[in-house]
């Protein structure tokens, strides 16, 4: 399956999960959250796949396919930028995207301070969903397992 409609089809699931799962759920590239700085007159849009909010919180899906590393990397720190109760899922479409992403966003947190480094690991989980022929009934499987074992909960 190619990487632009891995990534059609991943986020689709997400979307139809969310919606049968969250009270409200938007297409960031629709609805891009607002991202701005007291003090400071300019603004930044963040568009993730899906914005998935509930009672507790704000859950944030970001599928990787076509975008490069340093794409992802951006997209993690736009997130981190967010405040309230809120995590960011990313998939990936192979292990070693996953493990390039990681450790790029660990080197730029790490020299941003152990509070944003510590931030990475409680708020961002970054999964790998590799494109093969197993369908998507499996991959609907995996993905409805992890949305619900990862919700963002008030414990």
């Amino acid at each position: 399956m190619p990487e632009t409609k891995w990534h059609h089809a991943v986020v689709k699931t997400i979307s139809d999960i969310c919606q049968t799962t969250y009270d409200h759920t938007t297409d960031g590239n629709r609805d891009p959250i607002v991202l701005s700085r007291k003090g400071i007159h300019q603004t930044c849009e963040y568009r993730p796949d899906v914005i998935a909010d509930h009672d507790v919180g704000r859950d944030i899906y970001e599928v990787v396919g076509s975008e490069t590393v340093n794409e992802a990397v951006v997209d993690i720190l736009q997130f981190l930028v967010m405040h309230g109760r809120c995590k960011l899922r990313m998939f990936c479409n192979s292990p070693s995207k996953r493990k390039r992403i990681e450790d790029t966003a660990r080197v730029i947190l790490y020299n941003l301070g152990e509070a944003k480094e510590r931030e990475f690991k409680e708020r961002v989980m970054i999964y790998s969903l590799p494109i093969n022929k197993q369908g998507m009934r499996s991959l609907h499987r995996r993905l409805r397992a992890i949305i619900y074992s990862t919700m963002t909960n008030p414990d």
